[in-house]
């Protein structure tokens, strides 16, 4: 079946221009298949998108907030909204390089 899922990211900076572009991705939870990925990072204080969901082939995805270039870190909110009951919990293992 599929669901409309829309993620909102935001980050925490009062400063314009921003210091950071902001995007973010979606896996599968075995971070081996990138289902949704931002096209172009943008300098600005929040990002969203709308996208549909297929949960036929897998119901448990990962939400990756990103900035454009590494290193950059910031605090940040994270809305998920849809139209289908889900459920939001933090990744427990640590993924390293």
């Amino acid at each position: 079946m599929a669901y409309a899922l829309l993620i909102f990211y935001s980050f925490f900076q009062q400063v314009h221009p921003y210091q950071i572009f902001i995007g973010f991705y979606m896996f599968d939870m075995t971070l081996q298949e990138q289902l949704y990925g931002t096209s172009t990072f943008l300098n600005s204080q929040s990002v969203y998108d709308t996208m549909t969901v297929d949960t036929t082939k897998r119901n448990k995805f990962i939400i990756v907030p990103a900035t454009h270039e590494p290193g950059q870190c910031t605090r940040f909110t994270l809305h998920i909204s849809s139209d289908a009951e889900f459920r939001v919990a933090p990744v427990k293992k640590t993924y390293q390089e």
